[in-house]
């Protein structure tokens, strides 16, 4: 599968999240399943990719426990980071 592909799984996504139709739960899991997917990545773009998984995890917890954590900021760096991933 090609990484243009995975790109677009993520963005659909992403969109899907935004307009309530996909947990935040689900939005990482499938930026850590097709992320772990995409070729010719380079080394700062597979480790942004941890970072993500972080943040999303964060926002997750923080969304339960009511605290304040910027989900807008975690999707600001996810559109930005797969803007950057080879096609």
């Amino acid at each position: 599968m090609s990484n243009q592909s995975i790109k677009g799984r993520v963005q659909k996504a992403l969109d899907d999240f935004e307009s309530n139709q996909l947990s935040l739960a689900a939005l990482r899991d499938c930026i850590e399943l097709n992320g772990n997917a995409l070729e010719a990545m380079p080394y700062n773009l597979v480790k942004d990719i941890e970072e993500i998984e972080y943040q999303l995890t964060q926002c997750q917890f923080a969304d339960e426990e009511g605290c304040e954590f910027s989900v807008k900021r975690t999707i600001s760096f996810i559109e930005n980071w797969l803007s950057n991933v080879p096609n």
